[in-house]
């Protein structure tokens, strides 16, 4: 019996090289037609992802990202504060810088 390559796998009783396929991906990665790719920024992925998904649009993510819990939202424009739901405008008499 001859082994498939390090990163596929075939079922038992297999008969030739073309039943090698690739191996499922680790969580932050995706299965392409040449093997596992890592998710770019702003997308995560399960394991065994065959697609990244993309983070919801006020909301960004490191590559690699494994998990929904990943995305974070983004820094806010100045004149508006970070809270628990996303970004919000400064009431009168405030301020803030890019960032907050």
């Amino acid at each position: 019996c001859q082994p498939c390559p390090a990163d596929k796998q075939s079922p038992a009783g297999s008969t030739s090289a073309a039943a090698c396929t690739f191996k499922p991906c680790s969580a932050g990665f995706k299965l392409t037609a040449t093997g596992c790719v890592q998710c770019p920024a702003n997308t995560y992925s399960g394991a065994g992802a065959s697609a990244c998904q993309p983070c919801p649009a006020d909301k960004q993510s490191p590559a690699g990202s494994t998990s929904a819990a990943a995305c974070t939202f983004k820094p806010c424009s100045a004149g508006f504060k970070l809270t628990a739901t996303g970004c919000v405008q400064c009431p009168a008499n405030t301020y803030s810088g890019a960032g907050a």
